[in-house]
């Protein structure tokens, strides 16, 4: 009875020693496990921690670099647009030179114009002065004494009235064989056109037609009866005869000069009533 007791209660203590190793071992078990667990929770932790860190890296350089980019792009444009700004510039400086020389120019050809109308004007000037001067000095007119001469000529009759040129005698035709005695044989006839003729016995009254003959005026010779009659008579045949009104001596000046030039003889008379003409012979004399 006895030993069995004993044996009895050595295997109670061997089974309850049993028990607490296993729940030890368990224990161990379980604590290995849960410190491998965190280790493993740990571990991935830290590598999604450091994925993170390397995609925020790469992120953050990817932006780094595109706003690098973007800063290189701006600096290129801020540039181009500097140059772009500098030739305009250019451009307009270049404008603005052509201009000027352009203004230069003009300037330079209005001066010299000036100039040269200065030099005119002072010409003008000077040519007046002389004008003013030699005004103021007494005149001396040169006067020819009239050379009367006897003339076998046949005379040409022309009047001068109220400053107009009358054709007595009709000149509208020339005659190349013409008598060397009196007038009378010239066959000339009257200029009718611009007189009203009336003859009565020797006697022919002339009275020249107001409104008629040509004004005289410079360069009256190279038109009308003055042409006509410088064109159709024959000065180694013929002579000019002036009947003068006195209301027309310059007019008569300048027509006897034209005639003189061209070689003709000439007479001259005032009329202060009216013109006749009496047929006759006798000498005749002109200058």
């Amino acid at each position: 009875m006895r030993k069995h007791s004993c044996r009895s209660i050595k295997d109670d203590d061997s089974g309850s020693f049993e028990l607490l190793l296993d729940t030890m071992c368990n224990t161990f078990g379980g604590i290995v496990f849960i410190a491998l667990l965190l280790s493993l929770l740990s571990q991935s932790t830290e590598i999604n921690n450091l994925s993170n860190i390397s995609d925020y890296s790469v992120s953050n350089l990817s932006l780094s670099d595109s706003l690098k980019k973007e800063t290189d792009s701006d600096s290129s444009v801020k540039e181009l647009l500097k140059k772009v700004e500098q030739v305009k510039s250019d451009i307009s400086a270049k404008d603005r030179k052509n201009q000027l020389e352009n203004q230069i120019r003009i300037d330079h050809q209005s001066l010299e114009s000036t100039e040269a109308s200065i030099k005119i004007l002072e010409k003008e000037v000077a040519w007046l002065r002389q004008e003013i001067a030699s005004s103021q000095k007494p005149r001396q007119r040169e006067l020819r004494l009239p050379r009367l001469h006897k003339i076998e000529k046949s005379p040409v009759f022309i009047a001068i009235r109220q400053g107009r040129f009358y054709t007595i005698t009709n000149v509208s035709y020339g005659i190349s064989d013409i008598s060397s005695g009196s007038w009378g044989n010239s066959r000339r006839g009257y200029d009718v056109s611009d007189n009203f003729v009336r003859e009565y016995n020797d006697v022919v009254t002339i009275e020249p037609l107001a409104g008629k003959g040509q004004t005289i005026r410079k360069g009256s010779e190279n038109t009308g009866k003055i042409l006509q009659t410088i064109s159709n008579i024959n000065p180694q045949k013929e002579f000019v005869t002036f009947a003068v009104y006195p209301d027309s001596f310059y007019e008569f000046n300048y027509v006897k000069n034209i005639f003189i030039d061209r070689g003709f003889d000439y007479n001259w008379f005032i009329i202060k009533d009216r013109l006749s003409l009496v047929k006759g012979s006798g000498a005749i004399h002109a200058q």
